[in-house]
């Protein structure tokens, strides 16, 4: 101190003085300094489908962590009337700045919203930190949606009705449960079906109808979609080098169990509803999402259940995987704080607060790091491995394109068309909507 001048005395004197003083004002100790509520970017406004009751202690937390940078505020929004709301609100400027949605809401609502860019979140980090079926949420603009918890659909199945038939395990392959059905299923005199294996081969009481024959074609190699110029084509009558096309040997498969002249006969559209028949007894099987556990266990304290990962095709060289559900958040498009959302999807998407959430809805997280690390319930433990395999694909038209899955599997039901037939006259409804929504390319 002795050696510097009276000038660098000054010049780090206020320097000392400037740092008080910035700590304080960043503090918001001095009058007229403080930060503005909810940290630097404000308040942010994020929808979801996601019960508020459920939600509320991890918005709280995450903003008590991230209270200097912002704070989300949380609305449910019914499931039914979600994506209709929101598109109602875009186009009169009172859209939310986030959104907590399923996967193909993110797909379909891609235009509303803003991606992450590649250089605030890279492709090779989405693939390092998020399960594979992510990867629909991410096209050439960057990331449309972080993924944060995936519903994997399994197999339900009647511990006291497998052990009655003396079968010790849930069947792995869809060869064995084709086998297995037959022994489980019980007919009267009449045909008329008293006990069911499982509901399959129908629509009208089967609620998954559609998902389950799009992961058998998955399955068997077919991704229903492929890419063709801007948008996506019709694959479902390309044969992709084998004599019989997975999508009929797949269709055929499927609508078996509906008819009455197979062996494999176990189900029609004059049964229950297929969770209510899994939830009274009276089927063995029930194919259904990780998220009806609870359900299931509300409905019926005493049926003795358990879950089994879906069967899989014997084939090697076709994949192993089950259809999933993706519950993500995205930034919307066009706000004056789109960036701070993106921002704070990005620290939503972290360990802690994706740990919270798949706690509360009982669902396995979409993040390697947390999968990895395997939980302790038995049940979720299913869940975890069921998250791991768990694809998904790019429907453009949910509702679209359920229709045409279901006329496919009511023409052959019904004997209108043979199953190559309705594949034919399904690729040719599926192509028509493509072109609708993508127009020709």
């Amino acid at each position: 101190m002795k050696n510097l001048s009276a000038f660098q005395l000054v010049i780090i004197g206020l320097f000392l003085l400037f740092l008080v003083v910035g700590t304080l004002i960043f503090a918001g100790i001095l009058p007229g300094f403080r930060p503005p509520a909810g940290g630097a970017a404000g308040e942010l406004v994020v929808w979801g489908p996601v019960p508020e009751i459920a939600m509320r202690p991890i918005i709280d937390q995450f903003n008590k962590d991230y209270k200097d940078y912002f704070t989300l505020r949380y609305e449910e929004k019914a499931s039914a009337i979600f994506e209709r709301e929101f598109v109602e609100a875009k186009a009169d400027n009172r859209a939310p700045d986030l959104l907590f949605l399923p996967h193909e809401l993110a797909f379909t609502q891609r235009a509303r919203l803003a991606p992450l860019p590649p250089d605030f979140f890279s492709l090779r980090q989405f693939r390092d930190t998020f399960i594979d079926a992510g990867e629909l949420l991410t096209d050439e603009t960057g990331v449309l949606a972080l993924p944060l918890v995936v519903d994997p659909l399994v197999m339900y199945y009647n511990k006291s009705l497998l052990a009655e038939a003396g079968l010790p395990a849930a069947p792995r392959t869809w060869t064995e449960f084709k086998v297995k059905s037959i022994a489980l299923t019980i007919l009267d005199s009449r045909r008329n079906i008293t006990r069911s294996a499982a509901a399959l081969g129908e629509t009208r009481n089967i609620a998954h109808g559609k998902d389950l024959l799009a992961m058998l074609f998955l399955q068997a190699g077919n991704p229903i979609l492929v890419r063709s110029g801007d948008g996506y084509g019709s694959a479902l009558n390309q044969s992709f080098g084998t004599a019989l096309k997975p999508a009929v040997a797949v269709l055929d498969f499927y609508t078996q169990f509906a008819d009455p002249a197979r062996p494999s006969y176990s189900w029609n559209r004059s049964l229950p509803e297929a969770r209510q028949a899994f939830i009274r007894g009276q089927t063995v099987f029930y194919f259904g999402y990780a998220s009806e556990y609870s359900t299931i266990t509300r409905e019926n304290p005493h049926l003795a259940f358990d879950a089994a990962s879906v069967p899989q095709a014997e084939e090697t060289n076709w994949p192993k995987l089950v259809l999933g559900r993706l519950l993500s958040l995205a930034a919307v498009r066009g706000g004056s704080r789109a960036a701070a959302a993106g921002q704070a999807a990005a620290a939503f998407a972290g360990p802690k607060s994706v740990s919270a959430l798949a706690e509360a809805l009982f669902l396995p997280p979409a993040r390697r790091d947390l999968l990895e690390r395997g939980p302790e319930n038995p049940v979720m433990t299913l869940f975890y491995r069921a998250a791991i395999l768990a694809r998904a694909w790019p429907d453009p038209d949910p509702a679209g394109t359920k229709k045409i899955f279901e006329t496919m599997i009511e023409s052959v039901v019904t004997g209108r068309l043979r199953s190559n037939e309705a594949v034919a006259e399904g690729d040719r409804q599926l192509q028509a909507l493509l072109e609708t929504i993508y127009g020709r390319n």
